[in-house]
């Protein structure tokens, strides 16, 4: 079995959510045999030096990379707008891309391409030109579904509008692109079941994100006063949201409630407004080079999400570290949770508060979630038997097309 996989961004070093994703399901395969190769997007915004990659995964991938300047630019948003097409999506469409993906296609057999996001479906009739490959759409959320939150969530009038368009376009390109693949991985069930409503006949799989546990090592003790973190990427919106909204709404009652609490915000790209601004018994930090380390040192993950879609990445990573998680509905979308046996739900500035309070209060109830948490990771997260899983996927969707074939002829 031969898989290209499409990426947006390059996928290592792991170290956030989308690297992160993409880089597991690549260790995923691995694990079952499957030869890999990777052909991927370099944009500004994460940009990778390929040299300082890790020489074993760029020789075992036959990784290439294509920078891709994506930034917004007024005229081309504008004449989107106008034409009424999702600017988003084509904001990664490149030219010297495509040769290189053709380039790849012809000399490599493969018989799987897979999309990373629906931000490589710009190249599907590239794809159908030049390969007999099966296409297959890996799907991190729905991307209209972000938009939209985003949109419903937005106060200004104007930026509201704009963001009712761009979430319109995006959905009916979303649409457009299931029509046209052969099987969506969806990171989901709730995403999934969308995906199903638009084309009930597709291909389908959930594949959830998937974790090495190796990799993450439970600490035995907590902090004898608990601290309370939240690490993100700050240049995806709603982190940003969802981190302005715990300043706003819950800091100061959690500093009364608890005057000694110690709370740490930490992500790449922080916001100045964030940064350079004193918080009462808050540390701020910008990026972390060991994301896992920095982890294991805090006890309390918070997640106040209110838009967004898919699956929370750093939820399953602090779970498997042996962290309680305490967050929205909306943040833990995606995943098998049980509230208050494995993480704790909290929509309102008191919910956060009271499930902060609470487990400072009673020790054994953290331990007794974060046992849980770490075993549900264990249970429905582990890499090697979601490998066999989508393995299995990609080789009934091969025989599928051989059946198909050798009907027709």
């Amino acid at each position: 079995m031969r898989v290209l996989q499409l990426c947006l961004r390059v996928p290592f070093p792991p170290r956030d959510g989308g690297a992160i994703a993409m880089y597991n399901i690549t260790k995923a395969l691995w694990s079952q045999n499957v030869d890999v190769d990777v052909l991927s997007v370099n944009t500004p915004k994460h940009f990778v030096d390929v040299s300082a990659i890790d020489n074993h995964f760029v020789a075992k991938t036959n990784l290439e990379t294509v920078d891709i300047n994506t930034a917004v630019k007024p005229v081309a948003a504008l004449s989107h707008l106008i034409k009424n097409q999702s600017y988003q999506v084509s904001r990664f469409y490149c030219k010297k891309f495509e040769e290189k993906l053709i380039e790849k296609l012809q000399k490599g057999n493969y018989d799987v391409v897979q999309l990373e996001s629906l931000f490589m479906a710009p190249y599907l009739q590239v794809i159908r030109e030049h390969s007999k490959a099966k296409i297959a759409l890996r799907a991190h959320n729905v991307e209209h579904i972000v938009w939209h939150r985003l949109y419903q969530n937005e106060k200004n009038p104007v930026t509201k509008w704009y963001l009712k368009k761009l979430t319109a376009q995006l959905k009916q390109f979303e649409i457009e692109t299931l029509q046209n693949i052969d099987a969506v991985v969806s990171i989901s069930q709730e995403d999934l079941n969308y995906f199903k409503q638009v084309n009930h006949n597709i291909q389908s799989i959930v594949f959830p994100l998937s974790l090495d546990l190796e990799e993450y090592r439970q600490q035995s003790t907590v902090n004898e006063e608990f601290s309370v973190f939240h690490l993100g990427s700050m240049d995806w919106f709603p982190n940003i949201e969802g981190v302005n909204w715990f300043l706003k709404n819950v800091h100061s009652k959690l500093i009364n409630a608890i005057p000694n609490i110690q709370i740490f915000l930490a992500g790449k790209n922080m916001p100045s407004n964030i940064l350079n601004k004193k918080f009462k018994n808050i540390t701020v930090e910008g990026n972390i080079d060991n994301p896992v380390q920095y982890m294991q040192g805090k006890d309390i993950m918070i997640v106040p999400l209110f838009s967004g879609s898919g699956m929370r990445v750093k939820i399953i990573e602090g779970m498997a570290l042996g962290k309680v998680v305490i967050s929205t509905s909306i943040g833990a979308e995606g995943i098998n949770y049980t509230d208050k046996k494995n993480i704790l739900i909290a929509n309102t500035p008191d919910e956060f508060v009271n499930a902060i309070n609470e487990l400072q209060k009673n020790k054994n109830m953290y331990h007794m979630i974060a046992e849980n948490a770490r075993q549900l990771v264990s249970d429905d997260y582990d890499n090697i038997a979601l490998g066999h899983k989508l393995n299995h996927f990609y080789q009934s969707l091969v025989r599928l097309q051989t059946a198909t074939t050798n009907t027709v002829l």
